[in-house]
């Protein structure tokens, strides 16, 4: 019996969830609009890796590597909500610069 083979999917969805990650971290520290590039890019990492899975859970004995896709699914979620919370700090921060000024 032949190996099932990786696959392309959930590697996919692992290498753009880690590049989303460091474009969204260190590119934002260069130029902070850049971290806005990284929401598309994690979203289409979401979506592979759930497209990945149901492929691995259609077809078993032909496709492994749902580890994979999980990872990016989870990668890609935590860099989602890692800039929803930067984004609510930052609200935050020139609401009360703004309030401030007004005082």
């Amino acid at each position: 019996m032949e190996q099932p083979q990786t696959d392309p999917l959930a590697l996919a969805a692992l290498v753009i969830g880690l590049c989303s990650w460091m474009v969204g971290c260190c590119g934002s520290l260069i130029f902070p609009l850049i971290g806005l590039v990284s929401v598309p890019c994690a979203l289409v990492g979401i979506v592979l890796g759930g497209m990945s899975i149901q492929k691995i859970s259609r077809a078993p004995e032909q496709w492994s590597g749902k580890p994979l896709a999980i990872s990016g699914i989870v990668i890609n979620l935590s860099l989602l909500l890692m800039l929803l919370v930067m984004t609510g700090l930052l609200m935050a921060g020139i609401c009360f610069a703004f309030f401030d000024e007004l005082m």
